[in-house]
């Protein structure tokens, strides 16, 4: 977003502004295509869970009060036990898998990735986790060896040279950087340090 007003020829301030402003007003973006019916249909079958989570205690508590035969009872019950703790643990799946992949994109969208979407299928989310405030665990480090792994499905930059929009380096384009540099660039990105040289 910050990209796009520079482009457009906001100036830091005004962009600052308009970013401040849709956090007041609870506007927020993502690179996600579709995302409001992708959380629309969560949201669906979140309600629709509840509501069968809500039928099953109502039978529960409807068959406890019956007196119904103590063997067949209790048979009953623990089906009905099982399904609430699956259609529990389906749920918070979901929503899970839901909070991984939006803090992938925006790990990798973040850290300049070129091809966010191939990238996002190398990060093991066995070995990912959501702390109690909400907040994915064990993502950095993973970014880190991904980075270090596939270095050239990322921007890189020179010591000292903007990498591409959105950075806050200044502009120095040396020879010296370009050659202690060579080695963590693509052939295009080195002719193109070169260039501006």
């Amino acid at each position: 977003m910050e990209e796009l007003l520079k482009k457009l020829g906001y100036s830091a301030e005004d962009i600052q502004k308009i970013i401040g402003g849709m956090k007041e007003e609870k506007i927020y973006i993502t690179k996600e295509e579709n995302i409001e019916q992708k959380y629309k249909r969560l949201q669906e079958q979140k309600e629709n869970a509840e509501g069968q989570l809500l039928e099953a205690q109502k039978t529960i508590g409807e068959l406890k009060q019956s007196g119904a035969d103590g063997e067949k009872l209790q048979e009953i019950i623990k089906q009905h036990e099982e399904t609430i703790k699956q259609l529990k643990a389906d749920s918070e799946n979901k929503i899970k898998g839901l909070t991984l992949d939006n803090a992938i994109n925006s790990a990798l969208s973040k850290s300049g990735a070129k091809h966010g979407e191939l990238l996002a299928g190398k990060f093991d989310k066995s070995k990912l986790g959501i702390d109690e405030q909400g907040k994915v665990t064990g993502i950095d480090e993973q970014m880190k060896d991904i980075k270090e792994q596939y270095k050239d499905l990322f921007e890189t930059t020179l010591a000292g040279v903007p990498p591409a929009a959105g950075s806050d380096s200044a502009e120095v384009n040396t020879y010296e950087n370009l050659v202690s540099n060579a080695d963590n660039m693509t052939a295009e990105q080195v002719a193109e340090q070169f260039i501006k040289i």
